[in-house]
């Protein structure tokens, strides 16, 4: 049996800051399309894109995270730690995803 989620509309985002984390994510999701790509290449080159790729996706990474935080700072929404926020890009409306 799958477990359950609940969701809850926190609110919305400026166009602003929803605009910063559809930058944030397309890096990620390009990033992580450039690690696919490397599985094709030679070791020694693939090794080369790979560190550059670790050190890229720990920024992007680092980026959400302080992303979601100033948010959290700035509307003062509930974060309980087994739950997660997500955000839709085309409404800009954050909801909090938390089991049961």
């Amino acid at each position: 049996m799958a477990a359950q989620t609940k969701t809850v509309l926190l609110g919305t985002v400026t166009e602003d800051e929803c605009k910063r984390l559809q930058a944030i994510f397309d890096r990620k999701m390009a990033l992580q399309g450039l690690v696919r790509a490397l599985a094709d290449m030679p070791a020694r080159a693939s090794s080369e894109l790979y560190d550059r790729l670790v050190k890229d996706y720990g920024e992007v990474e680092r980026g959400m995270r302080e992303w979601w935080e100033e948010i959290h700072t700035k509307y003062n929404w509930d974060n309980p730690p087994e739950a997660n926020w997500s955000l839709e890009f085309a409404t800009r409306k954050v909801s909090l995803n938390s089991p049961g």
